[in-house]
């Protein structure tokens, strides 16, 4: 690997720090068929120094791997960001989990790419979308479970320059299965059906950032796919 600041192969690390404050809160509910309430609030702030970013030796994708990659060091990325998240107890058995999440992270300084300056100060930061939402509307009772989980990923950023991104996506899945401890062989047995991707979302997964600007390698989410799983304790 090579660790290049202006020009000059320097050996690095990425020390920084770091400040979080939060609430914690759990409070019984009367309202409707809410029974209870929990969660927590936190936001924080992250001074990271001497970041190291995987940049391409060429200016051009020439296959999905890519050309080889150097490790630049960009200064300083900022952090600024905030969590809420809680649980709804609803009578019979069911249960609301939210989280939403904000985070700002961006480049603090420009770098240097052979003789030209990459104007990277004030950018966002690769594939790290600014606002995510996971929520699992869940369902248990003697044995028997269901969910419903979805995920919200905001646009992100694909190249250092911010002049392409990925849109925002939004992916369900779906799981049920029942336990059961009353069999004539097995202490316990089970059986789980799930479905991944269920709406059939097409979208970009991973985003692999190597290039200023003007293009980017990605690969695509998976598609929609159904598991049977059986398993059995003796």
């Amino acid at each position: 690997m090579i660790f290049r600041r202006n020009g000059y192969d320097v050996c690095v690390f990425q020390p920084g720090s770091a400040v979080s404050t939060g609430w914690r809160f759990s409070h019984p509910l009367d309202v409707g068929p809410i029974g209870s309430i929990d969660g927590q609030v936190s936001y924080y702030h992250v001074d990271f120094s001497n970041r190291l970013l995987t940049v391409s030796s060429s200016p051009q994708i020439t296959s999905l791997t890519g050309a080889a990659s150097l490790l630049e060091n960009v200064g300083g990325v900022t952090t600024n960001g905030a969590d809420l998240e809680f649980t709804l107890h609803f009578a019979h058995h069911f249960s609301l989990y939210d989280a939403v999440s904000y985070n700002h992270s961006v480049y603090d300084n420009d770098y240097r790419s052979g003789t030209a300056t990459v104007a990277t100060a004030g950018k966002n930061v690769v594939a790290v979308p600014d606002w995510m939402n996971k929520f699992i509307f869940a369902y248990s009772n003697d044995g028997f479970f269901a969910q419903l989980t979805g995920d919200y990923i905001g646009r992100r950023y694909a190249t250092y320059l911010n002049d392409l991104s990925v849109a925002p996506m939004a992916l369900f899945s779906f799981s049920s299965g029942y336990t059961s401890r009353a069999l004539p062989v097995l202490k316990e047995g089970s059986i789980q059906f799930n479905i991944t991707n269920l709406t059939g979302t097409r979208a970009w997964d991973t985003i692999l950032a190597t290039n200023a600007a003007k293009q980017f390698t990605a690969y695509p989410l998976a598609p929609r796919q159904f598991f049977v799983t059986l398993t059995g304790r003796f």
